[in-house]
């Protein structure tokens, strides 16, 4: 079954208020599925698309620590430490909780929307949590979002020596 889309007008009560609480929050956001905007503590997983098993492991392994608090997990759908937090295809998120957007649902996909998606990504999370992450990437795109809109901010360390850590040490060093 096919969930209809919703429509999300910004300073509506429909309309998630942490992300509304954003100085550059969308007007427009789209929604599939159902959630408790502001019933349950919202996280952001975000991190390399090409996780070594450690990554993958820890993700798990933090995240299953987690589950008795029933946080909403949020990211981007894409490959590597995204997928590993949510372990769905997004037809069964939709189902079980919501696929948002700030794009018109028949607009195709489009590299250049990565860094709107990651502004959403860190808006409408209380705390971000990085988890493998080489010197540049989206993943530091949405922990700087977090960081200005002055939310929580997470870094896993991993092995000193590790390109893929790299990214996540320099979040703890600053």
């Amino acid at each position: 079954k096919k969930e209809a889309l919703i429509p999300l007008l910004w300073g509506t009560e429909a309309y998630p208020l942490a992300l509304a609480r954003c100085p550059d929050a969308t007007l427009l956001l789209f929604c599939r599925g159902e959630l408790d905007w502001e019933g349950r503590r919202w996280l952001a997983v975000v991190g390399t698309r090409r996780p070594s098993a450690y990554g993958e492991k820890s993700c798990r392994a933090l995240l299953e620590a987690i589950q008795p608090y029933n946080p909403v997990i949020v990211s981007g759908l894409a490959y590597g430490i995204d997928a590993v937090a949510h372990q769905k295809l997004s037809v069964r998120i939709a189902q079980q909780g919501a696929l948002v957007s700030d794009f018109i649902p028949t607009q195709g996909f489009e590299r250049g929307h990565f860094i709107q998606r990651n502004r959403l990504i860190a808006g409408l999370c209380e705390a971000t949590l990085v988890i493998e992450t080489g010197e540049k990437g989206g993943s530091l795109i949405t922990a700087n979002f977090a960081s200005q809109y002055d939310r929580e901010l997470y870094a896993l360390p991993g092995p000193i020596h590790s390109q893929q850590s790299r990214g996540c040490h320099a979040l703890i060093q600053s």
